[in-house]
């Protein structure tokens, strides 16, 4: 006969069809029954002998988020219904203590009796796998034969993915390099230091390669500012030479008027004549009237 888990306390008729109906109980771990009901074949079946249980190595490893397919054998008349449910084992306090809580995860009343395979997403649910990572599957019947029409698989692990060393990524290199490179007319120097991530060396320094670059840049450093300001007072110095110059005015009109008067146009001389003197005029004939007003006169 089948040792189960016994129960403080049933689901309702209306929590049976939900697949989150919560059970407390305690009890002792299963052992296998002489005339199992059905027996688990992924995950196996219940260890032949109790003595195995103790044996973790040999528990199948599942972990978080994988997709598990269940599959079993039973007598299929001895069903009207069954459950699936997820039981948790305490190691801490022995192999043979049931922690309380176990989760229902698959319910099935009208079933095909060549269905003998159900899916497991791989979640703990509100179980704490820090407390025990040990676990097994019960398929019963219902809530209220469930006592004496059942069978149990072996107890499997589940447990968190774990980023193995292969598939981690590298570590980042930290590489720092300095370079400084200054050239001139005369001298062209370059030093370069680099370091990596493992060690920083001590910087060497060579006073035959560093006076000059150290004297170049004083030099450039007093140089820069000493030709602005040259360039400064030189323009202030040309304009200053521009404002003193006398101004080249260029005369108006009217002191061109002033300065040139205008010329008067010479009366023409009269004409003589060597005999008679002054040329008289040319006598001008009169209108009619006016020799008539003349006569008058």
């Amino acid at each position: 006969m089948l040792n189960t888990p016994y129960f403080i306390r049933q689901c309702s008729k209306n929590e049976a069809h939900s697949r989150t109906c919560i059970n407390l109980h305690f009890a002792v771990a299963p052992v296998p029954s002489e005339r199992p009901d059905g027996v688990f074949i992924q995950p196996p079946a219940m260890a032949d002998h109790e003595s195995d249980l103790q044996d973790l190595a040999k528990n199948p490893v599942y972990e978080v988020d994988d997709q598990v397919t269940v599959m079993w054998d039973w007598n299929v008349d001895n069903y009207t219904e069954y459950y699936i449910s997820l039981y948790q084992v305490d190691y801490h306090n022995g192999p043979g203590r049931i922690r309380p809580g176990s989760a229902e995860i698959f319910h099935k009343r009208d079933f095909d009796p060549a269905t003998t395979t159900t899916f497991f997403p791989v979640r703990p649910g509100e179980f704490d796998l820090t407390r025990s990572e040990v676990f097994y599957f019960y398929l019963f019947q219902n809530f209220t034969s469930h006592r004496t029409r059942g069978f149990v698989s072996h107890y499997f692990n589940i447990t968190v993915k774990k980023v193995s060393s292969s598939t981690r990524p590298p570590s980042p290199t930290i590489s720092i390099s300095t370079s400084t490179s200054i050239s001139s007319t005369f001298t062209s120097t370059a030093m370069e230091h680099s370091t990596s991530h493992t060690a920083l060396p001590e910087p060497h320094i060579n006073d035959s390669t560093n006076i000059i670059p150290l004297a170049l840049g004083v030099s450039l450093g007093l140089g820069v500012p000493l030709l602005l300001v040259l360039g400064a007072l030189l323009g202030l110095y040309i304009v200053y030479a521009r404002r003193r110059e006398p101004p080249q005015l260029v005369p108006s009109v009217q002191q061109q008027a002033i300065a040139q008067p205008e010329k008067w146009e010479e009366e023409p001389a009269p004409r003589y004549s060597f005999i008679t003197g002054p040329t008289a005029a040319t006598p001008v004939e009169l209108p009619e009237d006016n020799q008539r007003r003349s006569e008058l006169y």
